[in-house]
């Protein structure tokens, strides 16, 4: 029912007043009641550890409730955010900000490569209550971490081969997988990968990466998808998804029992791509796709490596038909294996790169420090694979790979939960839900 005005102005002037008056007195009451039942939060922020003591974070800090609407944002300066008015409620508290090549150079000149960073850093189900006796904490802390600016990363490569429950090893299966780590969808056409040359078993380093580091990696096999970056769009890979490539598609997992029993295996036969081959142990999956190879120094072993150093980019096949040529006769010990002619990649061009070794043995780098500063070291050479960690998770629930062109610090080497009952389980395509790699909390 509406309020009858008429009656409030025939009121006398004195009783309107205490009427008015009243009324302001329950507004400010309610106000203050309403202020009392908030409280401040303070954010610390910690620069990258690897980052000099100096460094300081500046910019923006989110809360978000996790249970509402809500959402408060503010600027910390010099690594501490004060956020007035929070209402009592559970929040996920995100940091984010990117960093210009200038930005990084000034800041963390060592580290600086060639691209721009993302910080990022979350600290999830922080209680934001009134009460001191809760055992919630008050100020919330946060330490950052720091990726290159990559729209694609390789973000799991499982190349060691497995074994039969009899002990016997199996090398064939082998897969890498491609992320799409941005927010928009990014077409694979004229993609390569490329496994970089050198002898890593060798105690002499490779002629070609000692000289030539500063420039380029130097690769001995390249396979290519179809079509030309920028031109053609019919490989599309959306955000926050991964392609699968093979080196053979083929379900490894062989559950009848006596010698070919093999239960620490993964099926592979629905992966997206496979690499081609003429090697005689290469059998066609007709159900997947192939990606062609355009460059091996030697056509009839396929991509079959071990301790593998892998590198991806996009190039046209003239492009790689020009480049220039050289062979290692420092590393390798077999005279054919000292002309093998490996191609000549422009650092410059190389999205991502990732290097792996077996622990404990001879290794020799081949992926210049530029795009991996230090590789990912596995303790033994079947059923492990190399599963890069997750940042974090935006607020769109999009996984954000870590990506510091270190895969010493990017990656972790996984083996066999149940080793003793060869459980097979960590090596299943597309998981990303592994504990292992989940962003620390």
């Amino acid at each position: 029912m509406k309020p009858n005005m008429n009656l409030f102005y025939c009121m006398k002037p004195q009783i309107r007043f205490l009427i008015l008056l009243l009324v302001c007195v329950f507004c400010l009451t309610s106000c203050e009641k309403e202020k009392d039942n908030t409280l401040t939060v303070t954010v610390n922020v910690s620069m990258p550890g690897d980052f000099p003591s100096t460094a300081k974070y500046n910019g923006e800090v989110t809360l978000t409730s996790t249970t509402s609407s809500k959402e408060y944002n503010a600027i910390a300066e010099n690594g501490v955010a004060t956020i007035d008015g929070v209402y009592p409620d559970i929040y996920d508290i995100r940091v984010s900000k990117t960093l210009s090549l200038d930005e990084f150079k000034n800041i963390a000149p060592d580290l600086a490569t060639s691209s721009s960073i993302m910080l990022s850093g979350v600290h999830t189900g922080f209680r934001a209550v009134l009460d001191n006796s809760s055992s919630a904490s008050l100020p919330a802390n946060i330490s950052l971490a720091w990726c290159v600016k990559s729209d694609l990363v390789i973000s799991k490569i499982f190349f060691n081969g497995t074994k039969y429950n009899n002990g016997s090893i199996n090398s064939m299966p082998k897969y890498l997988e491609i992320y799409n780590n941005t927010s928009e969808t990014v077409h694979l056409d004229g993609l390569c990968v490329a496994l970089a040359h050198g002898n890593t078993t060798s105690q002499n380093p490779c002629y070609l990466y000692q000289t030539y580091k500063n420039e380029a990696v130097y690769v001995s096999k390249i396979a290519k998808f179809a079509g030309l970056h920028n031109v053609d769009k019919n490989i599309p890979l959306q955000s926050g998804k991964s392609v699968v490539v093979a080196l053979m598609a083929k379900n490894y997992l062989v559950t009848e029992e006596g010698n070919s029993k093999q239960t620490m295996a993964p099926d592979i036969s629905t992966a997206d791509y496979e690499i081609y081959s003429t090697a005689r142990w290469f059998t066609d999956n007709e159900n997947v796709p192939n990606i062609e190879p355009v460059y091996d120094v030697i056509a009839t072993s396929g991509f079959s490596q071990l301790n593998i150093a892998v590198a991806i980019f996009y190039a046209t096949e003239s492009e790689i038909d020009s480049w220039e040529t050289g062979v290692d006769e420092s590393s390798y010990t077999v005279a054919s294996q000292k002309l093998w002619k490996a191609k000549r990649v422009p650092n410059s061009i190389v999205i991502d790169a990732v290097e792996t070794y077996k622990k404990d043995a001879t290794q020799q780098k081949r992926i210049p420090d530029i795009l991996d500063m230090s590789g990912i070291e596995s303790a033994n050479a079947e059923a492990v694979i190399f599963d890069r960690y997750i940042l974090y998770v935006g607020n769109d629930r999009r996984r954000v790979l870590k990506d510091t062109n270190n895969s010493s610090k990017d990656f972790v080497a996984i083996e066999s939960r149940n080793r003793s009952n060869y459980d097979g389980t960590h090596l299943i395509l597309r998981d990303y839900d592994k504990p292992e790699i989940q962003p620390a909390k």
